[in-house]
């Protein structure tokens, strides 16, 4: 109660998620530890610190989740070079992680050299002034269909690409690499049991845990324990159907910053829905919200972006 009075909203988090575990906490206190995103908890990939990632992300996407695929990506991304015989997976198990057409990357250096090249690493990690070279060839947060129309409205090319790079933040390029629901609800409930020391349910969760421990380094097992330790009383309740909209609101948030005009995002959203599981007029009126936003100031202040750009 005095976190609250006195405005410390982290200390507040910390006191009422300590009772959650605890067993003690109200109906309030249970709220705020399963809602309030912690912005210590988000990463700072390079660029964005952790209060303009906590500005960015949409605020359905719990940090939690966040925290676990942080530390599972690398693994995963190890493993897509492996084919299903060499890892004993289903093909509904498999990573994936294909290189975009030249067409694609093409367009895709197009656009990063109509923007400021020091912006584009700041939404992912990489070298100033280098954008990502292989692109996935269908990712939620991939730019646009083969075929695509020209021209394109204004912003829209630019909203295209600051989706796309979103995906490349730890925490999100886990959509890269596993493109359907159950491949990701399989690997996650894998990384958790790994992480808490459970035992397998099944043959194919036992494979999968067996995969990561094999692919992850003892940094990385120890850093995964504490993130799924976090997770607290509601381990066996996440919402991964929440948190991967959420992502992909962010992603479009991420292209909104850059593009500076809600046409060419609009436009983008309605013509290109490959992969996309959210209505496009869901997310216009996310994209809506933020743009009116002292998040979306922030962010771009942060990011060295002009309002009027």
């Amino acid at each position: 109660a005095w976190y609250e009075t006195e405005g410390v909203v982290d200390g507040a988090w910390l006191a009422a998620s300590a009772l959650e575990l605890l067993g003690h906490a109200s109906g309030d206190e249970q709220k705020l530890a399963h809602h309030h995103r912690r912005p210590a908890m988000v990463p700072g990939d390079r660029g964005l610190d952790a209060a303009g990632w906590a500005s960015l992300l949409h605020p359905d996407q719990d940090p939690r989740i966040d925290g676990i695929w942080r530390e599972v990506v690398p693994g995963l991304a190890a493993l897509h070079r492996r084919d299903d015989a060499d890892v004993g997976l289903n093909e509904a198990k498999k990573v994936d992680l294909g290189r975009a057409s030249d067409e694609l990357a093409r367009a895709f250096r197009v656009a990063v050299g109509a923007l400021r090249p020091d912006v584009i690493p700041r939404l992912f990690r990489g070298k100033a002034g280098t954008p990502p070279r292989f692109l996935p060839t269908g990712p939620p947060a991939s730019i646009f269909g083969r075929g695509f129309e020209e021209p394109l409205p204004a912003g829209a090319l630019a909203f295209a690409v600051g989706r796309h790079v979103s995906s490349y933040r730890h925490a999100h390029r886990v959509i890269t690499l596993l493109s359907e629901p159950e491949a990701l609800e399989s690997v996650f409930e894998a990384a958790v049991a790994l992480g808490l020391h459970r035992a397998p349910r099944s043959f194919e969760q036992q494979r999968m845990m067996e995969l990561l421990r094999e692919h992850l380094k003892p940094q990385r097992m120890a850093m995964l324990e504490v993130a799924c330790a976090r997770l607290g009383t509601s381990v066996d309740r996440v919402d991964l159907g929440t948190w991967r909209r959420a992502v992909e609101l962010s992603g479009n948030r991420a292209g909104l910053t850059l593009a500076a005009t809600l046409e060419g995002a609009t436009w983008m959203l309605r013509w290109s829905r490959e992969r996309q599981r959210i209505p496009p007029e869901d997310a216009v009126d996310d994209l809506l919200r933020y743009w009116s936003s002292g998040d979306h100031v922030r962010v771009r202040h942060l990011l060295g972006i002009s309002v009027g750009s």
